[in-house]
C-alpha cells in the first residue's frame, strides 16, 4: 500500500518538479518549544545533586520528631502527648511498656516522613524530566505524526518510532521504577506498625543508605545519554537565556552523530583519532559535506548566529528552516548515513525546504526505482557546493574557568610596527628649546 499523497507521484513518469507549496508557517513564538528546557544539568547528575542535598535536610524533621516523642520533656507536655497517643498507649499497663510504645511510634512517624520526602523528590524530578522530554521531542514527534507540537501528548511520544525518543523513554521508565520502588520501602515500618506486627524493624536510615547506593550506581563511571547531550546542547547553544549568540560548530554536530552511532549503530562510528591513522580518512572526506551542511543550515535557522538579512523574515526565502527537531528526526530515523553522502544530503535538503513529511515520499520514490537525481528534480532541490570557507567557530561547549590560561590564549593579539610610530615635539616645548 502506498503512503498517502503518493498516488500522483507513482503514476507520473516525467521529471516535472513538485509544485506543492511549502508547509504553512504560522507566526512563530519567540522561544520555540525545544529551547525551553527545565533542568540545568544532565538529568541523572542533577537528580543526584538534589538527593545529596536533601539527605542532610532530613534533620529539619528529625529533631522535632525526636523532641516530641522523646523522654526529655516536661510532665505537662508528657500528659498532653500521652493523651494524643492514648489509642496506642492504653494497650500497655506498665510505664516501661508505654515508654517503649511512645519511642516506637516516633520511629514510625520518622520513617513515614522520610518516605514522603523521598517520594516527593522522586515525583517532582521525574515530572521535571518528563517535561524536558516533551519539550525537546514534542516538535519532532509532531512532525512525525503530522500534529502541531502544542497538541502532542505523552501518549503520542510513546507511539513515536524515532529510536532516540524510544531509548529516552525506556531509560526514563526504568529510572522511575527503580526510584519509586526504593521510595516504597520507606513505608515498610509504618505498614507493619498498622498491621500490629510483633516486629517493626527500623528501615528508614537503612533506606537512606539504599538511596545513596542507588545514586552511586547511577553515576559510577557512567556515560551521558544522547538525551542528556541534547539537553546540554540546547542549554549551551540555543537557550534564549545563554548561548544563543554563539555559533554552532561543525564538531558539535559531529559529536551528536558520534554519540548516536555509538548508541545504535557502533559499526558506523568514526574510529580513528589521529590524522595519520587513515582507516576512516577516505570515508570522512566523502561524508564531511554532510556535517558542514547541517551546521550551515542550523546556524542560518537560529537568530544571532549569522549576519542578519531580509531573508530571515521568511524562512523559505532564505533557504534555511532547519531547527534542532529536524536534526533529531533525521538522526532518529536513520537518514544521516556517512556511507551514503548523496542520499543523506538529498534528505537534508528535502527536510529543509519541504519538511520531514516529504521524506516518506522520497523513500517511496526510491523504492519505485527512481534515482536520487530524479528525486531531487521532483522536489526541486539541488545539492549545495562544498564550501571552501574555513570554519572558525569556537567549538568549546564548556564555560572557561575563571583565571584559566585559555582566556589569555584566546585573547586577540595586536602587534605594532615600531618604525611606523612618528613623534613630533609639542609646539610649546619646541619654542622653549629655541
Amino acid at each position: 500500500m502506498e503512503p498517502p499523497g503518493l498516488e500522483s507521484l507513482s503514476t507520473s513518469t516525467d521529471n516535472t518538479a513538485i509544485t506543492a507549496s511549502p508547509p504553512a508557517t504560522a507566526k512563530r513564538a519567540t522561544a520555540p518549544m525545544h529551547t525551553q528546557t527545565q533542568s540545568t544539568l544532565a538529568p541523572t547528575s542533577e537528580y543526584v545533586r538534589y538527593l545529596l542535598l536533601g539527605l542532610p535536610a532530613r534533620y529539619m524533621m528529625r529533631s522535632p520528631i525526636e523532641g516530641f516523642f522523646g523522654n526529655d520533656v516536661s510532665a505537662k507536655f508528657r500528659q498532653f502527648r500521652d493523651k494524643l497517643l492514648s489509642p496506642v498507649l492504653n494497650r500497655h499497663t506498665t510505664a516501661e511498656g508505654r515508654s517503649r510504645a511512645t519511642e516506637r511510634t516516633g520511629g514510625v512517624v520518622y520513617d513515614f516522613a522520610l518516605g514522603l520526602g523521598s517520594l516527593w523528590l522522586t515525583h517532582s524530578y521525574t515530572s521535571l524530566v518528563m517535561k524536558d522530554i516533551k519539550t525537546l521531542f514534542g516538535e519532532t514527534v509532531g512532525m512525525e505524526l503530522g500534529k502541531p507540537a502544542e497538541e502532542v501528548t505523552n501518549s503520542d511520544i510513546n507511539r513515536s518510532q524515532n529510536v532516540i525518543v524510544k531509548r529516552t523513554l525506556d531509560n526514563y521508565k526504568r529510572k522511575c521504577w527503580e526510584r519509586y520502588g526504593a521510595d516504597a520501602l520507606f513505608f515498610t515500618r509504618p505498614l507493619l506498625y498498622l498491621m500490629k506486627a510483633p516486629m517493626v524493624p527500623p528501615v528508614g536510615d537503612m533506606m537512606i543508605g539504599v538511596k545513596a547506593a542507588q545514586a552511586l550506581s547511577d553515576t559510577w563511571k557512567r556515560k551521558t545519554t544522547l538525551f542528556e547531550d541534547l539537553v546540554t546542547f540546547v542549554n549551551n547553544k540555543i537557550n534564549p537565556r545563554n548561548g544563543l549568540g554563539q555559533p554552532i560548530g561543525q564538531g558539535e554536530i559531529f559529536d551528536l552523530y558520534q554519540h548516536y552511532a555509538d548508541t545504535f549503530y557502533p559499526d558506523k562510528m568514526f574510529q580513528n583519532v589521529l590524522t595519520h591513522d587513515s582507516a576512516d580518512s577516505e570515508r570522512w572526506n566523502k561524508s564531511q559535506p554532510i556535517f558542514q551542511r547541517l551546521t550551515e543550515l542550523i546556524n542560518q535557522t537560529y537568530a544571532y548566529k549569522h549576519s542578519a538579512t531580509s531573508a530571515d523574515a521568511a524562512p523559505y526565502a532564505g533557504g534555511a528552516d532547519f531547527a534542532l527537531p529536524k536534526l533529531i528526526h533525521l538522526l532518529g530515523n536513520n537518514y544521516i548515513d556517512p556511507d551514503q553522502p548523496e542520499r543523506t544530503l538529498t534528505a537534508i535538503e528535502i527536510a529543509n525546504t519541504r519538511g520531514v513529511s516529504a521524506l516518506k515520499q522520497m523513500d517511496a520514490l526510491l523504492a519505485q526505482g527512481r534515482t536520487l537525481a530524479q528525486v531531487r528534480t521532483q522536489f526541486n532541490v539541488t545539492l549545495p557546493l562544498k564550501s571552501a570557507a574555513k570554519n572558525d567557530v569556537a567549538e568549546n561547549n564548556g564555560v572557561i574557568a575563571k583565571g584559566s590560561t585559555m582566556q589569555l590564549d584566546a585573547a586577540p593579539i595586536s602587534r605594532i610596527d615600531a618604525s611606523s610610530i612618528a613623534h613630533e615635539r609639542p609646539q610649546q616645548e619646541a619654542q622653549l628649546g629655541a
